[in-house]
Formats: C-alpha cells, structure tokens, sequence
C-alpha cells in the first residue's frame, strides 16, 4: 500500500484503485477480466483468448484474487480519507457532496491563507465520494462475472460473498458519510412589519400612516362632526 510520509493516501495509489473498481464495473456478460501490468482488463474474446491467457498466466483464481486486493484497497483509502477528513479542523463540519476535482491541490500557499489545506480537504472529500461510488457500480460487473463462471460452483460461491461484503461495506461507509453531514439550519421567522408605519415615501424620506382600520371610522366621523 502506497502511502506518504504523513499517512495520507497517494494520489496514484488512489487514481489506480478507482480505474480497478471502473473496469469490475464496466465488466458485460459473459467476459472475462485479465491483468495487465498490474492492472485489471477487460480481455477481447477472440479465438486467441484461450492461448494469450495461457501465456499470460490468466485464470479466474487469478482474476478473483485481484478483484478481492482491489476491494480490501478501497476498504483502506476510504478508512483513511474518513480518518483525515474527521480529524482535520473544520472539514468534519464540510458539506460531503460531489465536489469537481480541485486544479490547486498541490500548489504552493503564496498567499498564506491556508488555501493548500482547503484544496487538500476538497480532494479528500472528492476522492471518498469517488471511490465509494466506483465500489457501488462493482455490483453488476461482478454479477456478470458470475455469469460468466455459471458452471463452476466454487467461483460462483465465490462471487456471491464478494457481493455481499461489498454491499455491507458500501451501506457502512455511506452510513458514515451521511454522519459526517452538518444538520440543516434551523429556519427563523422574521419579524412581522410594524402595521402604523408600513409604507415609506421616498421623496420626503418620512413614514406614512397606514390607512385607519374599520373600527376606528365611526369615531373618526363623530369627532368630525362635532367640531363642525
């Protein structure tokens, strides 16, 4: 595992899980996965398939070993990127939604403001959310890796414990976002609008009486009346 010397997840470490996690899930029916430089891959069904795998040293024990690294992986960058974003100061606080990959994570801090750190925490939460995305769609690639292998019952089996972990883990980690989400402002009600001065002229900048309600009519005109 790729790590730097604080402990944080390597970028390329991270890019290299999620492009695993992308290929389980691009995977369609009845295909099959290889390795290729360390890297999952979709193989080309062809009549050369059986003899390139052959000499690849391609089998679906193989295949199944490096779909089980690339989960315990993503396991472990998402524990880590939960652990940095809690601990960090005010990034716990952060609304957790997708956010766009930032463009200044690793510039220097000419300024001094602390935008380093701001982008860091910004590429932490857009990582998390990447990643636990990438293991969502895993569920129909390896589905149709079962597929695939429907006649041979030890990798099915197999297979469907890897679903289930997976869903179990996918419902812990978003249980965990979701904790990590500040609570909704409370909504406050504004003060009503004084009745007697409602309306305000603006030529002379003075307040206009609000016009005199029903009730105060009938003394109005018998106040009227006697001074005439």
């Amino acid at each position: 595992m790729m790590l730097q010397a604080d402990g944080a997840i390597a970028e390329m470490f991270v890019d290299q899980t999620t492009a695993n996690l992308k290929i389980i899930g691009m995977l369609p029916k009845n295909s099959k996965l290889c390795v290729r430089h360390g890297q999952l891959s979709i193989d080309r069904d062809d009549h050369l398939q059986p003899l390139r795998r052959w000499m690849s040293r391609d089998s679906r024990d193989v295949t199944l070993m490096h779909i089980r690294n690339t989960l315990t992986n993503a396991l472990r960058i998402l524990n880590s990127l939960i652990a940095r974003v809690s601990a960090d100061g005010g990034a716990a606080n952060a609304c957790v939604t997708v956010l766009p990959p930032p463009t200044s994570c690793y510039s220097s801090d000419a300024a001094g403001d602390g935008s380093v750190d701001l982008a860091q925490r910004h590429l932490c939460l857009w990582s998390l959310h990447q990643v636990l995305t990438e293991m969502r769609g895993c569920e129909s690639g390896l589905q149709n890796l079962r597929t695939t292998y429907v006649d041979d019952s030890m990798t099915v089996a197999a297979i469907d414990v890897l679903v289930d972990r997976l869903r179990a883990n996918c419902s812990a980690f978003q249980a965990r976002v979701t904790a990590m989400a500040p609570p909704p402002p409370a909504a406050t009600a504004s003060p009503p609008a004084p009745a007697s001065f409602a309306i305000e002229q603006r030529s002379g900048g003075k307040p206009t009486p609000a016009p005199p309600s029903a009730s105060s009519s009938p003394q109005t005109s018998s106040s009227q009346q006697q001074r005439r």
